[in-house]
C-alpha cells in the first residue's frame, strides 16, 4: 500500500485521483465518449479516464472508496465531501491539524497554490498565483469609507489571472490601517472582484 497526501474538498462530492497515484496492479475500465467538458480550478480542460474502487486507510480507518481517475491533477488525491464527513471530525485551522473520526490527529500540509510547472514559464505566461508571501498588485475601483471597528466589501482589479491569495501584505493595504480577510480568489485580468476588509482602528 502506497502512502499519499490527500486534499480535502467539502463542497465537491466526487473523490478524485491522479493516474500516476494508482497502484501498479490496478485495473481501470476504459471509457468511451462523448465526454463532458470539465475544467479544474486553474481553468485547464481535464477529462476523466474512468472510475474504480480502492481500499484506503486513514490512520486506523480502512474503507472501500470509489474514485474518478484523471490525468495530471494538481493534487494527486482529493477526497470529496462524502469521505470528509465519514472520516473527519473537525479541522483546527489555527493548530494546523485535522481531527479524524477515530480521535487521531494529522497535520495540515501547506503547499504553494500554483499550477504544475507554472514557475518554469516566462513571467508573462504564468497563472498569477502567489508564492510564499508575495502577492500580485491589486487596485481598488472606487473610494470606500470603512468606519472604525467595522468591515466592508471593496471592489478591486488586477492584471493577473488565476488563483490569488489575499493577505494583509498586499500593497493595496500598506498605506492604510485596513486588514483584509485572508482567502483565495480566482481573478481575471482587469475584471472586478470583491474582497472583504476590516478597519481595526479605535
Amino acid at each position: 500500500m502506497s502512502r499519499r497526501t490527500a486534499g480535502l474538498d467539502f463542497k465537491f462530492g466526487v473523490n478524485l485521483i491522479d493516474l500516476s497515484a494508482l497502484p501498479t496492479d490496478h485495473l481501470l475500465p476504459l471509457m468511451f465518449g462523448p465526454f463532458p467538458e470539465m475544467k479544474d480550478s486553474f481553468n485547464i480542460n481535464i477529462r476523466d479516464l474512468g472510475s474504480l474502487t480502492l481500499k484506503i486507510q486513514i490512520v486506523t480507518q480502512i474503507s472501500d472508496v470509489c474514485f474518478t481517475v484523471f490525468n495530471k491533477l494538481h493534487f494527486k488525491v482529493v477526497l470529496g465531501n462524502g469521505c470528509c464527513n465519514r472520516f473527519i471530525k473537525a479541522i483546527l485551522a489555527r493548530k494546523k491539524s485535522v481531527i479524524l473520526a477515530d480521535g487521531c490527529s494529522v497535520p495540515i500540509v501547506r503547499r504553494p497554490l500554483c499550477c504544475p510547472d507554472d514557475w518554469k514559464l516566462p513571467p508573462s505566461q504564468r497563472c498569477g498565483c502567489s508564492r510564499g508571501r508575495l502577492s500580485p498588485k491589486i487596485r481598488s475601483t472606487d473610494s470606500v469609507f470603512v468606519p472604525a471597528r467595522s468591515i466592508a466589501w471593496v471592489f478591486a482589479t488586477t492584471k493577473r489571472q488565476g488563483n490569488m491569495v489575499i493577505s494583509p501584505t498586499d500593497r493595496f493595504f500598506q498605506k492604510q490601517i485596513l486588514f483584509p480577510v485572508k482567502g483565495i480568489v480566482h481573478v481575471e485580468p482587469d475584471k472586478v472582484f470583491r474582497i472583504l476588509i476590516c478597519n481595526m482602528s479605535a
